[in-house]
């Protein structure tokens, strides 16, 4: 079946219902090589961009180094902060000719001891980011004041927990225009338990109130070893579902909830993690997000001891299959990321890989381009992507805004690796359309929001997503779509968190379209930006 054709060269997809390659199990024929023309070609630009500093491990339980992009001061260039676990955190400010300067101490983020992870959102609605950090010692909430610093908030606004975190993911669950967040704590190894997570309720005054209670099982059913949630409206009824993610050294597995909205006396979310097919008990690390096999749909892909797996939504349930292992040793996969790296219109995906200790065998990070249909085949050598180092998180921008969608990956103990995507060698002749969208009726930084771009006959979705992917990162909200040979598109549709459809016309290719969803009806409102 088409669907399923994940692989790559030399072996096909596992296919599997339960588990870690439990149930039945078929192996299906891999696809044809991709053509080298469709290769990106990606470059090391970590020691010009000026980047080069290391990520500490943060100690007992620090087995992540998140990133995060977010466009710090409106610049429309995006900005990046990289925790520091036991050293001091950087805030690289983008000075749009490929370098950036570290401007953390001046915006008041360097010194947060034991962070390990972030996400940046615009959560007071004011028009600037702002970022929550997780660590291994208390979780902070910064606000940005518009002038360049950011204030410690956390205590003021209810969110400063005790953590131990790794992730943070934003989303409108209850759909008022303001974002909530779900914060992962996991095991720092000094505690007999795992930590519980946190639901927050943003109440709009700059603070927030802990729901936790509103998960089924409420917060003891979070006490696993958590490392990354996602927020997606999985069954498509518009309202953001939660898929968490836990390592099975906590002996729980994966949890979906599905948002059934508020009933009096029930918890708002129900745990449908069975009977979706979601509920994988495997070593889960990253999440990523995108429709993996073209059908509209959007899909998972999970990280584990060993190659991802995805999970292939069909409709109310999820289509278990896992990614195939090449050559050399197994790699342990982390943090993940969904998007199309080499501008052909299909979602690729990236795992940063690593041992776990430094006398485990190096473990190249992998690189799965899709064709469309389900198929992948894994390029990381070919695209000079296969870096062999401790491979944790992984966050996308288009940092030099040139269209093609750029890479980092951060490496416990050693510098993180900015990667340049340069276009499949010998020319690149693929066409591009990036969307920055804000909200009005629904949160101004739209996460959750679902866009479709039509070229010919075909139409790309997407959705804006804000810290739900990767391992304790987040990439740049800026959606990306990739347009072939397409010049042209020939329409967009938005479906905005407030409900609100907007529709825009056709247009030319190569550019950034700055959107804002209209207050009243339908009425288009954007503006281009190269």
């Amino acid at each position: 079946m088409a669907l399923l054709a994940l692989a790559a060269v030399g072996g096909g997809m596992v296919v599997g219902a339960e588990g870690r390659d439990s149930g039945t199990v078929t192996r299906l024929e891999a696809p044809a090589p991709p053509r080298p023309a469709t290769v990106p070609h990606f470059v090391d630009v970590t020691g010009r961009a000026g980047i080069s500093r290391r990520q500490r491990s943060a100690g007992c339980g620090g087995n992540v180094a998140g990133a995060a992009w977010g466009d710090v001061d409106g610049d429309r260039d995006p900005d990046l902060f990289l925790p520091a676990g036991s050293g001091r955190s950087r805030l690289w400010m983008n000075g749009g000719d490929g370098r950036f300067q570290n401007r953390a101490g001046r915006a008041g983020v360097a010194d947060v001891p034991l962070a390990t992870g972030a996400s940046f959102a615009d959560y007071d609605n004011d028009g600037d980011q702002d970022l929550y950090i997780v660590s291994q010692a208390r979780n902070r909430l910064f606000e940005n004041d518009g002038r360049g610093r950011f204030l410690d908030v956390g205590a003021y606004a209810g969110v400063d927990d005790a953590g131990p975190g790794t992730s943070a993911a934003w989303g409108d669950y209850d759909g008022d225009g303001r974002l909530d967040l779900y914060v992962v704590n996991g095991d720092n190894c000094r505690a007999p338990r795992p930590a519980p997570d946190r639901l927050y309720r943003n109440v709009g005054d700059g603070r927030f109130v802990d729901r936790t209670e509103a998960l089924a099982g409420g917060p003891a059913a979070t006490e696993g070893v958590g490392l990354q949630a996602a927020w997606i409206d999985y069954d498509r009824d518009g309202d953001l579902d939660l898929y968490l993610a836990n390592d099975e050294l906590g002996f729980r597995a994966n949890v979906l909830w599905r948002n059934d909205g508020s009933s009096p006396g029930a918890p708002r979310f129900k745990d449908v993690s069975d009977r979706s097919g979601a509920g994988l008990a495997v070593s889960s690390m990253g999440i990523g997000i995108g429709d993996l096999d073209g059908d509209g749909r959007t899909d998972l892909a999970v990280s584990d001891e060993g190659t991802p797996w995805a999970l292939l939504a069909r409709g109310a349930t999820f289509e278990r299959a896992r990614l195939p292992f090449v050559s050399g040793p197994e790699p342990i996969t982390w943090g993940l990321a969904v998007a199309d790296l080499n501008g052909d219109g299909s979602e690729d995906l990236v795992a940063a890989a690593g041992a776990l200790g430094l006398r485990h065998a190096p473990q190249p990070d992998l690189l799965y381009l899709g064709d469309g249909r389900g198929g992948f085949t894994e390029v990381g050598g070919a695209a000079g992507a296969a870096d062999p180092g401790r491979g944790r998180g992984v966050a996308l921008a288009d940092y030099d805004r040139d269209g093609r969608l750029d890479v980092l990956v951060t490496r416990l103990d050693q510098p993180p690796l900015l990667l340049r995507n340069r276009g499949p060698r010998g020319g690149d002749r693929s066409h591009w359309l990036e969307l920055a969208l804000t909200g009005t009726l629904s949160s101004a930084d739209a996460c959750g929001a679902r866009l479709g771009v039509t070229v010919g006959s075909e139409t790309v979705t997407r959705e804006v997503d804000c810290g739900s992917e990767g391992l304790g990162s987040a990439s740049d909200r800026v959606v990306h779509f990739g347009l072939g040979l397409a010049a042209r598109y020939r329409r967009i549709a938005i479906r905005w968190p407030s409900g609100t459809v907007q529709r825009l016309p056709g247009g030319r290719s190569d550019r950034l379209l700055e959107v804002t969803e209209p207050r009243g009806g339908s009425s288009p409102s954007s503006s281009g930006h190269r």
